[in-house]
């Protein structure tokens, strides 16, 4: 049988003990490689990044058509960094002037391009190729199709105009380099 002496000393032992104890680590947070930034130096592009999903009808989502500075990333495509494809895209111009890629049909091969995801890993990209293709025959399959290693794939509109929109795309490809 405990005394109230001893129940209070063991009280007390808990209480150092306590106070004295290596504190238990904090659980790791997952990292979050969600992009919140794009940043091209030879363009001066460094812009926010939004995501979105599918429109209507299915086509890739865009930022709303007065926002000029942010960049979209489709949240179903690969996450910056990781094998598979990323997927991006902005405009060209709004009703008020240019947008954030309106340049973009300037980057060459080996231009350079860093994303910076949430939880502030930072992902370099160095540019393949870039061309233009008539929104009719958008090549969905192949910008979608895992290639088994870090991309990025940029989309903006392209001339000509036609009657209430671009007809062509210009697609840009990179990949991940270190």
């Amino acid at each position: 049988m405990t005394t109230l002496m001893q129940r209070s000393a063991a009280a007390a032992l808990a209480a150092a003990a306590a106070l004295t104890a290596t504190p238990a680590p904090a659980a790791a947070r997952p990292a979050d490689p969600r992009p919140v930034r794009i940043q091209i130096p030879a363009l001066k592009i460094d812009a926010p990044v939004i995501a979105v999903g599918l429109g209507p009808g299915g086509a890739l989502g865009t930022p709303a058509h007065t926002d000029a500075k942010s960049v979209a990333w489709y949240n179903r495509s690969a996450p910056p960094g990781t094998p598979g494809p990323t997927v991006m895209d902005g405009h060209i111009d709004t009703k008020r002037g240019p947008a954030v890629f309106i340049h973009l049909d300037r980057l060459s091969r080996g231009s350079r391009i860093t994303l910076v995801r949430r939880d502030r890993k930072r992902v370099a990209y160095a540019v393949d190729a870039r061309r233009i293709v008539n929104k009719d025959r958008f090549p969905g399959t192949e910008v979608m199709a895992d290639h088994h290693r870090p991309e990025l794939w940029l989309i903006t509109c392209a001339a000509p105009y036609g009657r209430h929109a671009y007809v062509n795309n210009l697609i840009v490809h990179a990949h991940a380099v270190r």
